[in-house]
C-alpha cells in the first residue's frame, strides 16, 4: 500500500503547477474580457455623456490602469467619481463636471479643461502641466503640491483654492480669481498674474522673484516675508496688504495704490525699490530711481 501511494505522489506534485497554470489563465482571460465589455460599454453610449453604466464603465477602467486619453470627455458629469491615479493625458475634458471629483495624482498634462467645473475637486499631487484651465471653476480645489507648469488658467476661478507646495512656474494665472487662495511654499517662478484678484491671498514667504503682478489686486494679501525682488508691483492695490519684512530690492511699485510709509517701511531693501517720483519725496529718497526702473 505505501509503494502504490508512492507512486501518486510525484504525479500529485506534478499537477499543482498545471492547476496553477489554468488558474491564471482563467483569471487573465476573464479579465481581458471584462475589460473589452467595459470598452463596449462605453462605444454603445458614446452619445449619451451622462450615462451612469457609461461613467462606471470609465472608473472601472481606470481602476484597471487604462488610459483615457483618446475618449472625449467634454460636457461629461464625472461629479464625484473617484478617478485617483487616471491617465487622462490630452484628453478633452472642456466643459466637463468635475466637482468634487476625485483626481489625485492623475496625469491631466494637455488636457483640456476649458470651463470645466472642478468646485471641490481633490487634484491633490496631480500632473496639470500646459494643462488648458481657461475660465475653469475651481474654487475651493485642492491643488496642493500639484504641478501646473505652463498651465493657462487665465480667468479661472480659484477662490479658497489649495495651492500650498504646488508647482506654478511659468503658469499664466492673468485675470484669474484667486481671493482667499493659500499658495505657501508654491513655486511661482516666471509666472504671470497680471489683473489677477489676490484680496486675503496668502503669500507668506512666497518666492515671487520676477513675477508680473501688475495692476493685480492685492488688497489684505499676506506676503509676509515674501521675496518681491524684481517683481512688477505696478499699479497694484495694496489697501490692507501686509508686508511686513517682505524683500522689496528693484520691486516696481509705480502707481502702486494704497501704499503707505508705514506699511512701506515694514519692508526689507524698500529703499532700493522703483517708485513714482512725489512718492519717493515723501520717502525722503534722492529723485531719480534706480537705472533697473
Amino acid at each position: 500500500m505505501d509503494i502504490q501511494n508512492n507512486r501518486f505522489r510525484p504525479i500529485g506534485f506534478a499537477f499543482i503547477p498545471l492547476v496553477a497554470l489554468i488558474i491564471f489563465v482563467v483569471i487573465f482571460v476573464g479579465r481581458k474580457i471584462q475589460i473589452k465589455l467595459l470598452w463596449d460599454t462605453v462605444e454603445v453610449a458614446q452619445e449619451q455623456k451622462d450615462s451612469t453604466a457609461r461613467i462606471e464603465a470609465l472608473e472601472k477602467l481606470v481602476k484597471a490602469d487604462n488610459t483615457l486619453n483618446n475618449i472625449p470627455l467634454n460636457d461629461v458629469d464625472f461629479s464625484s467619481v473617484n478617478l485617483e491615479d487616471a491617465d487622462l493625458e490630452d484628453t478633452d475634458l472642456k466643459s466637463a463636471n468635475l466637482e468634487r471629483t476625485k483626481l489625485e495624482r492623475a496625469n491631466l498634462k494637455d488636457a483640456k479643461l476649458t470651463s470645466a467645473n472642478l468646485t471641490s475637486a481633490d487634484l491633490t499631487s496631480a500632473n496639470l502641466t500646459s494643462a488648458d484651465l481657461t475660465s475653469a471653476n475651481l474654487i475651493n480645489a485642492n491643488l496642493s503640491s500639484a504641478n501646473l507648469s505652463s498651465a493657462n488658467l487665465s480667468s479661472a476661478n480659484l477662490r479658497e483654492a489649495h495651492l500650498q507646495g504646488a508647482n506654478l512656474s511659468s503658469t499664466n494665472f492673468s485675470s484669474a480669481n484667486l481671493q482667499d487662495a493659500n499658495l505657501q511654499g508654491a513655486n511661482l517662478q516666471g509666472a504671470n498674474i497680471t489683473s489677477a484678484k489676490l484680496n486675503n491671498v496668502n503669500l507668506h514667504g512666497v518666492n515671487l522673484e520676477g513675477v508680473n503682478i501688475k495692476s493685480a489686486n492685492l488688497e489684505y494679501a499676506n506676503l509676509e516675508h515674501a521675496n518681491l525682488e524684481d517683481t512688477d508691483l505696478k499699479s497694484t492695490n495694496l489697501l490692507g496688504a501686509n508686508l511686513q519684512g517682505a524683500n522689496l530690492e528693484n520691486a516696481n511699485l509705480q502707481d502702486a495704490q494704497n501704499l503707505t510709509l508705514q506699511k512701506l517701511k515694514a519692508a526689507k531693501n524698500w529703499e532700493k525699490a522703483c517708485y513714482d517720483p512725489e512718492f519717493r519725496k515723501q520717502l525722503g529718497l534722492p529723485p531719480g530711481n534706480p537705472s533697473q526702473c
